[in-house]
């Protein structure tokens, strides 16, 4: 295994085991499971998640919650299975002021793995003794972001992560490091090569195995066609789809960044794009943690 570490600083980050290193290592594909997601045992009046002291407010009225005066790493089993209901329902949840960042990559993963075994991601860093966490890192000199689309005019990218594997997604932690006081680089949510890529075949339409919400399972990073249908017909489609997900203002919300944020979102609801606005004088350090869910299900009409 060769590691390639990240480039001197002239001050230290504050979390250095968690530093980005990219590896030559090979990956097996995921294995086959049974998924058993935790949402579907939860209780619908979320007594373990929303007690005396938790405060939960809409992000927007149809999307999103920001809760207050609870602690993730504080959640008891039962109250992890209320977090999973509470985001297919409302798609992502945002916790302020957490300790989670500070939590270890024991409690970190143990936390995620309740959700689903951990997807390994190809192509992104990761700390040097972790292969179930990926980085996300803006050093002060950096300015490789800039460039991050390529000769694109804007940086704005909707998708859900790795949606081509075989069991995509059930959903995505997402969490703040460092960010020496930055704003920017907020993360807008749309309800809606460590290891050879794959090429799979899902529906164009699902159904949420925990609400039964028919949801549109495309998205312009990772969908290159419809089957069943001519290549201009499949274009042709999938660039209305695109476009109507990118200009859906009235069903995405716009998260800001701050030191301790985490947030939790479903990603077989909901998609989100980066924005590459960050000051280029300032660290950016976060790390995403992805549980993995079942077989994605066919919403066939009754």
């Amino acid at each position: 295994m060769t590691v390639i570490a990240a480039p001197q600083e002239l001050d230290e980050p504050l979390y250095p085991a968690y530093m980005p290193t990219l590896t030559n290592e090979i990956f097996p594909e995921h294995e086959p499971f049974e998924h058993d997601d935790p949402a579907s045992r939860a209780d619908p009046t979320f007594p373990n998640l929303l007690g005396s002291k938790a405060v939960a407010k809409p992000v927007t009225p149809l999307f999103g919650s920001e809760i207050c005066g609870i602690q993730l790493t504080e959640l008891s089993p039962e109250g992890l299975d209320e977090l999973g209901l509470l985001v297919a329902q409302r798609g992502f949840a945002v916790f302020r002021n957490q300790n989670w960042k500070d939590s270890g990559f024991k409690k970190q993963l143990d936390i995620a793995r309740h959700f689903g075994p951990l997807h390994k991601h190809p192509v992104q860093p990761r700390p040097a003794t972790e292969t179930e966490i990926s980085v996300i890192y803006q050093s002060a000199a950096e300015v490789r972001r800039i460039n991050y689309w390529g000769n694109r005019v804007s940086g704005v990218n909707w998708h859900a992560d790795q949606t081509y594997e075989r069991q995509p997604p059930a959903v995505t932690f997402f969490g703040v490091l460092e960010n020496q006081g930055w704003c920017g680089g907020d993360t807008i949510i749309g309800d809606a090569l460590r290891r050879e890529a794959i090429n799979t075949s899902h529906p164009l339409v699902t159904r949420h195995p925990v609400t039964g919400d028919e949801v549109l399972f495309v998205n312009e990073v990772f969908t290159t066609s419809i089957e069943g249908m001519k290549v201009e017909e499949s274009d042709n489609l999938l660039r209305f789809l695109f476009a109507y997900i990118a200009r859906g203002a009235d069903f995405q919300a716009r998260v800001k960044w701050e030191e301790g944020t985490v947030i939790l979102w479903d990603q077989r609801r909901a998609q989100h794009s980066a924005t590459l606005d960050t000051p280029h004088d300032r660290r950016r350090h976060m790390i995403r943690i992805t549980p993995l869910g079942g077989r994605p299900i066919p919403a066939t009409r009754k």
